[in-house]
C-alpha cells in the first residue's frame, strides 16, 4: 500500500511544472521556542504551518494551475498541507502521509494548550 502511493502521487506529479527556488531563513527564535517546548513539534510540522499561515494572506501560495475543462488558474479558498513520513522499523520502511487541517483551526487548537 506505501509504494503503491508514492507510486500514484510521482505518477500525478509527472506533467506538474516544477520550480525550486533557494532562500536563506533566520530560524534561530523558533530553535529556541523549540527547546523550551515540554514535547517539540517536528520541523515538519512547524515549516507546514508557518506555510499554511502565510498562504491564509497570500493567495498566490492557494493557486494552482488547472487543465481542465480549460487551462486556468484557481485560488484555493484555504490551504491544506500534507506531509508524507518515512519511517524505518525493525528493518522495515513504512511510508505514511498526513493532511493538516486549515490555520484557523490550528490557531484555536494550539490556543487551547
Amino acid at each position: 500500500m506505501p509504494r503503491r502511493l508514492v507510486a500514484d502521487l510521482m505518477h500525478a506529479s509527472a506533467d506538474v511544472p516544477f520550480v525550486s527556488l533557494t532562500r536563506s531563513l533566520n530560524v534561530r527564535a523558533v530553535v529556541e521556542a523549540r527547546a523550551r517546548a515540554a514535547q517539540a513539534p517536528g520541523w515538519a510540522a512547524i515549516f507546514v504551518k508557518a506555510f499554511a499561515l502565510v498562504a491564509k494572506t497570500e493567495p498566490t501560495l492557494r493557486t494552482l494551475h488547472v487543465k481542465l475543462p480549460w487551462p486556468c488558474l484557481y485560488e484555493l479558498p484555504r490551504s491544506v498541507g500534507m506531509v508524507a513520513i518515512a519511517r524505518v522499523r525493525k528493518a522495515r520502511t513504512a511510508y505514511c502521509s498526513s493532511a493538516s487541517a486549515p490555520p484557523t483551526r490550528w490557531h484555536s487548537a494550539m490556543s487551547t494548550r
